[in-house]
């Protein structure tokens, strides 16, 4: 496998890969010819004993059979002129030897040989022994010794011959495999350097194809994926171009949109699903006393500077800023400053491509704002009662009045006086009559469905507006609601009061088509209620012609009046 590394080319690699297939397939040839050869050998050596031994039965079984055993010795010399064999030992069947021929009969008989042929073994004579058998009887044994140089040297020739044979037919196939591999791998080289200028960056470079194999397929294939990359390639090189056109619009977009959100008066504050802060513009430092705010901040690390500047009422609002991440709705509150400022904030969700993705906090310095709402409420409003006063009532009253017109349908309006009222003021101070008016209002309120309105006209009167009462039978028996309402026992500084009320009733356009008219009505009709003390609310009567002192009275001020 070293080899392989080392060789870069395919061509050396096919070449010497089929070269040691070759060497291997030789290899196997060549031990199973050694061991045909071998064999065939022994089975040449086995026919050669038995030749000896057929030749040696005809010479000297007669001699042993009749125990003459002196022409014996010529007999064994006369064999033994065979080269191949290198010594004869006869014994007798009494084991005695006999006769002998190139061996000294002084020495031992070497150990007789059995089993397979070997002819590497550094002793080159078959030692054996062969027993002499004449009519079924054993009459003696030959010992005998056959060299086996004759096999060595024929075996040695052979494969001697055999190497040369394979070494010429390996050089032949190495030197074909070469040109082989070279016509197959020439159009792979080409392949190769092409895929190298493709590599470079030459998307226009072709491969000529002069063959329909698969190599050919394989040049065809590499011409149309480089087609195929170069019209990506101007195709990608087009959308890049696009988005830098885009990157650039963006970023044009992105400048004119910071621009805006510093200009904005609205503090502004973005953080992402992580609680980290992505963006805050200058109208946010500025509301919290900021001195910027850096881009990945965490919200965790923002919210002890803006505790700083809050008034602990707001602290626990602030801190619900943390839940930004499982927050699923808006949510809007106000914060307070030490400085008493008023910051409203909105929590706005943000969704992503992949769901939430955080959130935006606006916070608006709406101080001023509250303060002109609270003096308009207060414009409208009785600083005692938290009633509407005479302003108030004025408003409504003409905006009731328009729409009853428009949609062509009644409305009543109910006068409220305090009977008696003065003496409480007189008797038990203004502390308490100022308590009693107050109690009064709330149960008046109390007492109305939520559509209607409850105002202070002054004093100890008060103004009711039903709009979506239309019949002179329901609208009496608000009016005894209301009666009860003020009736019931009212513990004041450690006294219980009982006061009564006067309401009297007007229904428009019954009872007047303009609203001095209908209030002159409705005054008038309260008059009488309390002049019938016991007789309940009094509903007004079909005007003929208002008295001017009472029009006056009545007319409502756009100016609010001092109140008891």
């Amino acid at each position: 496998m070293r080899l392989f590394g080392v060789m870069a080319s395919l061509r050396s690699k096919l070449i010497v890969a089929c070269v040691l297939v070759q060497l291997a397939v030789m290899a196997a040839m060549a031990v199973a010819s050694s061991r045909l050869l071998q064999r065939t050998l022994a089975e040449r050596m086995t026919d050669q004993v038995q030749q000896v031994v057929a030749l040696l039965d005809q010479v000297i079984a007669a001699p042993m059979a009749q125990r003459d055993y002196a022409p014996l010795q010529h007999s064994l010399d006369l064999v033994r002129s065979e080269s191949s064999i290198s010594y004869l030992v006869l014994w007798d069947h009494r084991n005695r030897q006999v006769a002998a021929s190139g061996w000294d009969t002084e020495k031992p008989l070497p150990p007789r040989d059995s089993g397979e042929l070997d002819l590497d073994r550094a002793d080159t004579t078959l030692h054996l022994a062969v027993p002499i058998i004449v009519g079924g009887q054993n009459i003696g044994r030959l010992d005998l010794g056959l060299t086996t140089s004759g096999l060595r040297q024929a075996r040695n020739e052979l494969i001697a011959r055999s190497l040369l044979y394979d070494a010429i037919a390996l050089l032949v196939s190495s030197i074909s495999l070469a040109l082989i591999a070279f016509a197959i791998t020439r159009h792979l080289a080409r392949l190769a350097a092409a895929s190298q200028r493709m590599a470079d960056g030459d998307f226009d470079v072709q491969v000529p194809v002069e063959t329909r194999d698969e190599i050919g397929r394989l040049g065809a294939s590499f011409n149309a994926m480089a087609s195929a990359l170069r019209q990506r390639t101007v195709a990608l090189e087009q959308s890049q171009a696009q988005q830098r056109l885009h990157l650039a619009t963006v970023r044009e977009e992105q400048a004119r949109l910071h621009s805006l959100l510093g200009a904005m008066r609205d503090g502004i504050l973005f953080v992402d699903a992580a609680g980290r802060v992505m963006y805050a513009n200058d109208a946010f430092s500025r509301i919290w006393a900021l001195n910027g705010v850096a881009p990945g901040l965490l919200l965790g690390d923002l919210l002890p500077r803006l505790l700083q500047c809050s008034h602990p009422t707001s602290h626990e609002a602030l801190r619900g800023m943390l839940d930004t991440g499982i927050s699923e709705a808006e949510a809007s509150l106000e914060l307070h400053t030490l400085d008493g400022r008023i910051v409203a904030q909105r929590m706005q969700p943000v969704d992503g491509a992949a769901g939430r993705s955080g959130c935006i906090w606006f916070h608006d310095d709406i101080t001023l704002e509250r303060q002109t709402e609270q003096r308009a409420h207060q414009a409208f409003h009785d600083p005692l009662t938290k009633l509407p006063n005479r302003r108030g009532l004025f408003d409504a009253l003409h905006k009731a009045l328009q729409v009853a017109d428009a949609d062509k349908h009644p409305l009543t309006l109910m006068f409220i006086d305090l009977d008696d009222f003065k003496l409480v003021n007189d008797h038990l101070g203004h502390a308490v009559g100022d308590a009693l008016l107050q109690l009064v209002g709330v149960r008046l309120a109390h007492a109305v469905r939520g559509e209607d309105l409850v105002g202070r006209q002054g004093g100890d009167e008060f103004v009711c507006l039903l709009p979506q009462v239309r019949r002179s039978a329901d609208a009496l028996a608000i009016a005894r609601k209301l009666v009860a309402a003020v009736a019931a026992p009212c513990v004041l500084g450690g006294l219980t009061l009982r006061v009564h009320a006067s309401v009297g009733v007007a229904i428009y356009p019954q009872h007047g088509l303009s609203l001095p008219a209908l209030l002159d009505q409705a005054d008038r009709a309260m008059l009488r209620a309390k002049a019938s003390p016991g007789c309940g609310p009094a509903l007004a009567r079909t005007p003929r012609l208002a008295p001017a002192a009472a029009r006056q009275r009545l007319t409502l001020d756009p100016h609010p009046a001092p109140t008891a």
